[in-house]
């Protein structure tokens, strides 16, 4: 299933950063109140820091 496309039958739906619209995004609660939802699919936000290593 191609999820970008949208048509009449075939929505795709997702919580974005968890239940973000009423709960802090990207935290552990707003995953669990999107699940609670019964919401199939949720996607996080995630960045890497620069290690420390790398510096000079």
């Amino acid at each position: 299933m191609n999820y970008w496309t949208q048509s009449a039958k075939n929505i795709f739906v997702a919580a974005h950063r968890g239940f973000s619209e009423k709960y802090p995004e990207n935290t552990m609660l707003a995953f669990e109140k999107a699940l609670a939802l019964g919401l199939p699919s949720s996607d996080l936000a995630y960045a890497r820091p620069p290690s420390p290593r790398g510096r000079r």
